[in-house]
């Protein structure tokens, strides 16, 4: 099995502006694991994780949401492998 990778980037229904998500997967599974945008335009740090099996939201060591979305998706790999390695 490949490691993950991310499929799609799709609005939320319902949300104005900009907010979305992106689903990580693993081989043609999605994990149920999601980084997604607040919405707000001019946001500072707009990116949270979603961890389904855990039911939190993961936000930076700040107690803020993620600034950068390559240090969101990051997270998001660790709580998988995380979890993954606990399976």
């Amino acid at each position: 099995m490949s490691g993950p990778t991310w499929i799609g980037s799709v609005v939320k229904p319902g949300c104005k502006g900009r907010t979305y998500w992106l689903r990580l997967a693993s081989g043609s599974l999605a994990t149920g694991v999601v980084v997604q945008h607040c919405g707000h335009p001019t946001a500072n740090t707009p990116y949270t994780v979603e961890v389904p099996w855990s039911r939190q939201i993961i936000v930076a060591p700040s107690g803020r949401g993620f600034q950068h979305l390559a240090d969101a998706k990051a997270e998001a790999i660790r709580q998988y492998l995380r979890w993954e390695a606990t399976q």
